[in-house]
């Protein structure tokens, strides 16, 4: 960004960017993104990346799992 005098322009991203353009490629990824008018960063953006993904998908299967074990052990109240 603008950051040191642009030493590290277009790293809109860091990691989660780079791997989003390398998997993705620039055509899936959003072509204006709201950094582009504050930072004038260049290179498509997806704020939810790849790597956002796989956290919600764990936590999804961890509240499947939670629910079964509850219907399986649920008391006679």
């Amino acid at each position: 960004g603008l950051h040191e005098n642009g030493k590290y322009e277009n790293c809109t991203g860091g990691i989660t960017g780079y791997i989003d353009r390398f998997i993705l490629t620039d055509k899936h990824l959003y072509q204006y993104p709201s950094c582009q008018l504050v930072y004038g960063c260049k290179p498509p953006f997806d704020p939810e990346n790849l790597l956002g993904v796989i956290p919600t998908i764990f936590l999804a299967y961890l509240g499947v799992q939670a629910g079964r074990i509850l219907v399986m052990y649920q008391s006679d109240l």
